[in-house]
């Protein structure tokens, strides 16, 4: 594999210390045109990173030395490029622990190559298209400030990540609404597969403990029993300015 490949739709840094593997992502990820840079530890992904400002990162969990989970805090530290993590470990808690270290999206080996190319489309699909803008909405007490990207409670920062942002606009652009956990799979991911409702479970958990005065009762984020989420108090949603009406 070489150092650095030319494509179209954009640049994947592939952080992945097996040879092997990185060329099979390479080569995955050359069908659709992607270029590609492969780094084989952490402190030359780090390096490389800053380099070249990639457009997406894949990256293995358990790299030999210094983990990719320490590499994603940094990373998530300075930009919001979608991270899309690689592990073998496909219990709740190694999930969590990666959404927690700022992912945006958790892939368990083996994996289909379709499957990654799926999820790798969408994320940079949503990275282009971003969120339609419309100004800010109050949810409660809840500032949402969707031009700027930014949620905040009495003027303070709360800090979400981006996929938490795009989990909470599309609620509360649909007050009233209940998304299932498949729905919201496809509106805040891009893709559904059978069996990855626990990525939507584990950061609807993350966000109520960001926003929710008590997560233990949501009042903005709500669960509805046997069906999936809506936004709560839809009465107390109101945009600045308010949408026009036709």
């Amino acid at each position: 594999m070489t150092d650095i490949e030319v494509g179209g739709p954009g640049l994947v840094l592939i952080v992945q210390d097996d040879a092997e593997r990185a060329d099979e992502l390479h080569d995955l990820l050359s069908e659709l045109g992607f270029a590609t840079r492969w780094c084989a530890s952490a402190s030359i992904a780090l390096k490389s990173f800053h380099e070249t400002r990639p457009d997406l990162v894949v990256m293995e969990v358990g790299l030999a030395g210094r983990s990719g989970l320490d590499v994603c805090r940094e990373i998530r530290r300075e930009s919001d490029v979608p991270i899309i993590l690689v592990s073998t470990g496909s219990a709740t808690e190694d999930i969590v622990e990666g959404f927690r270290a700022g992912a945006d999206d958790y892939i368990v080996e083996p994996f289909a190559g379709a499957e990654l190319l799926v999820r790798v489309q969408a994320r940079m699909r949503r990275r282009r298209n971003g969120i339609q803008a419309r100004h800010t909405v109050m949810v409660d007490d809840l500032e949402v400030d969707v031009d700027n990207r930014q949620v905040r409670r009495h003027r303070e920062p709360i800090n979400v990540t981006p996929t938490e942002f795009k989990l909470l606009v599309t609620l509360v652009e649909r007050p009233g609404h209940v998304f299932s956990r498949e729905e919201l799979l496809a509106e805040v991911w891009g893709y559904g597969h059978a069996g990855d409702e626990r990525v939507v479970t584990v950061h609807v958990q993350r966000l109520r403990a960001k926003i929710e005065a008590d997560p233990d009762r949501p009042r903005i984020v709500t669960t509805v029993r046997g069906l999936g989420y809506r936004l709560g108090h839809t009465t107390d949603v109101r945009w600045i300015p308010e949408p026009l009406t036709v």
